[in-house]
């Protein structure tokens, strides 16, 4: 990839000097660099209409749900994504709605997959069809993560590559470390495709 000429201003207090100078950093673009297999430096930007891809998360299970938010942090943090689920409903809000609204505006949209997640009635029919919607339309990516063993194939996810990527179970794995890395991975790629554009 040829080396580009434009100038990348990073965000205030992460890796500037603005301190030592005196003088004021303005953040424009939050970016992050990763390499490819040659060794070459690629900017993931901004999700689309320049602003960060928002994240749905969809759960039964909160322990999943705390972990996944652990890993994906870095990523917010880095506003590389904003992420959304249930627990941040605000009180006095309708919370129909707000996950309705939500799931319209996600880019992307992950299922904590267990045999509860698939046997709820409420996460069937005010998530998962909607979002299986939005997935043929072609306006959001739906990713199922596969925490435990489940009848996902008797879904509509199962017509979907899940995570992590080998189709193991995540309780399944050696450690839980090395599978939740793998289910990180392959959601880090699905930013990067959807940042440069791709489907």
């Amino acid at each position: 990839m040829s080396a580009t000429k434009r100038r990348v201003t990073q965000p205030i207090g992460v890796g500037n000097n603005s301190g030592k100078t005196g003088r004021s950093t303005k953040a424009v673009v939050p970016v992050h660099i990763t390499r490819t297999g040659r060794g070459a430096a690629r900017v993931l930007r901004r999700g689309r209409k320049g602003r960060a891809p928002r994240v749905f998360i969809c759960y039964v299970d909160e322990s999943h749900l705390k972990k996944l938010e652990v890993w994906l942090a870095p990523f917010e943090r880095s506003q590389q994504i904003k992420i959304w689920h249930r627990l941040r409903v605000v009180a006095g809000e309708d919370w129909r709605r707000q996950i309705d609204q939500q799931l319209r505006r996600s880019d992307i949209i992950l299922m904590l997959v267990t045999p509860d997640f698939l046997a709820s009635d409420f996460s069937y029919n005010e998530e998962v069809r909607h979002a299986i919607e939005r997935h043929n339309a072609g306006t959001a990516k739906v990713i199922p993560i596969i925490v435990r063993p489940s009848l996902l194939k008797m879904t509509p996810l199962g017509a979907l590559q899940a995570l992590p990527k080998s189709g193991r179970p995540i309780n399944q794995w050696a450690t839980a470390d090395a599978a939740w890395l793998d289910v990180i991975q392959g959601i880090e790629e699905a930013i990067l495709a959807l940042s440069e554009g791709q489907p």
